[in-house]
């Protein structure tokens, strides 16, 4: 019998796994995002061995309705010990991660908590750290942030694909508090060297740190309440890009705590109400809470607890991470920073990983390497900081550098590749040579 653990009585888990990896289109050869193999074992499998690790047993995951089925085997292959509830959006709608919960908010009617993981996590971090920083700081919206930096010799293939890769967040954390977020936009909100700054944010927190080196991990936990926002608020489509900055400002705005009667009452059933409906109408926070951080704020400082008490309603937290490992699979390069830190963590030859149906011809030397299911690679051939998907053919004389080679390739012999991508099903002619170069055979899809 099954037996849940105080994070499944205090959380719902959703694991977010219906992205379509439109940035990975090229390697994904029509397979679910959250299958794509990294160090020959499908990308999902990270993040449910990251909760089963913290012992949370079970969990939502969203996924398309057409993939399903495929997922469904796939996870239960693995044979992990965490039960999972599927919740399925349209493959021919167009949802974001926000549109998503408001699907699963309408089917399953949560009530908990939500600790959202997305599917294209690889990593190794403690959870209940995270957990235990959100009881602590009372927070509505805690995310974590890592700021591991990876080796420059980790490049991406195919150079010429690598400006869409660039991805940076302006990060504000308070300089008194490095817990509290204070200032969160995504680079994509600017198109200038400036940086808007609200007045409110400078008389609140005058000092603060902004970075630009930190990693989002796409590990939040918020507020049940917050679902009913969402609710309400349906232009926000996505959580890094819409809710997270949204919230992140409210918290220095002004708020009128004292909200009415009337106000509070629930807006389901009336339609007038619930187009009425203030931002702070939605804000439930258990009369405890108030009453610890009331105690909290006068045994840190008398002299401003009038003034923090004020305070916005709204507390954005975060977690930087500086220990064990986290990696985003959100793009090429974040595909061979995983699959390349993974082998660097394993004790084998070479610092490569061969899977068990694949075959090496005599004097063939890897290093670095990662070869997938049913590859056939000749004599004499040389492999560095490659990545071969399954079913790649690579015949004899062959010299590969930090390269990927896509499922079913055919490499005729005495090929060169340095940096480079070769699409799925590509075939590459005999004595090629070829640098910063990406491969792709072009498909029409018949409908």
């Amino acid at each position: 019998m099954m037996v849940k653990n105080q994070f499944d009585y205090e959380f719902h888990t959703i694991i977010l796994a219906a992205g379509r990896g439109s940035r990975m289109n090229h390697i994904l050869h029509g397979r679910p995002k959250c299958l794509l193999q990294i160090a020959n074992r499908p990308m999902i499998q990270y993040s449910l061995e990251l909760l089963q690790r913290h012992h949370i047993q079970e969990a939502f995951i969203i996924v398309l309705d057409n993939e399903e089925h495929q997922i469904k085997n796939a996870v239960t292959a693995l044979g992990l010990d965490i039960q999972l509830r599927f919740v399925t959006i349209p493959h021919a709608g167009d949802y974001a991660t926000a549109d998503s919960l408001r699907a699963i908010q309408k089917q399953e009617k949560l009530t908990k908590d939500i600790l959202l993981v997305s599917c294209d996590l690889v990593a190794d971090i403690d959870l209940e750290q995270f957990i235990q920083l959100y009881r602590l700081r009372n927070a509505s919206f805690l995310c974590a942030f890592s700021s591991q930096c990876y080796p420059k010799e980790n490049l991406m293939p195919a150079i010429k694909l690598a400006d869409n890769c660039k991805e940076f967040d302006y990060i504000g954390l308070d300089g008194n508090d490095s817990n509290r977020l204070v200032f969160f936009e995504p680079d994509v909100m600017f198109t200038t060297d400036s940086i808007p700054l609200k007045r409110s944010i400078l008389e609140c927190c005058p000092y603060f740190q902004l970075r630009t080196d930190l990693i989002d991990s796409h590990i939040y936990l918020f507020r049940n309440w917050i679902l009913d926002y969402l609710q309400h608020e349906t232009g926000i489509r996505s959580i890094k890009f819409d809710l997270l900055p949204s919230l992140v400002r409210k918290q220095f705005r002004r708020q009128n705590s004292d909200r009415s009667t009337e106000s509070s009452r629930p807006y389901e059933n009336d339609e007038q109400s619930k187009k009425s409906k203030r931002f702070i109408d939605f804000i439930q926070i258990p009369e405890l809470e108030t009453y610890m951080a009331d105690i909290n704020l006068n045994q840190i400082d008398n002299e401003n607890h009038e003034k923090k008490s004020k305070s916005s309603l709204i507390n954005c937290v975060a977690l930087i991470i500086d220990t064990g490992h986290l990696v985003r699979v959100n793009n090429l390069l974040g595909f061979c920073q995983a699959n390349r830190f993974l082998i660097d963590q394993k004790s084998i030859s070479n610092n490569s990983l061969i899977n068990h149906n694949s075959k090496l011809g005599e004097k063939t030397m890897l290093k670095r390497t990662v070869i997938g299911n049913n590859c056939k690679i000749g004599d004499q051939c040389h492999l560095t900081n490659c990545i071969i998907q399954d079913n790649a053919t690579i015949e004899n004389g062959c010299q590969l550098i930090n390269s990927v080679i896509c499922s079913d390739v055919y490499l005729e012999g005495n090929v060169v590749l340095e940096n480079c991508i070769v699409g799925p099903r590509y075939r590459v002619g005999e004595k090629s040579h070829y640098r910063n170069e990406s491969l792709i055979q072009e498909m029409l899809d018949l409908i």
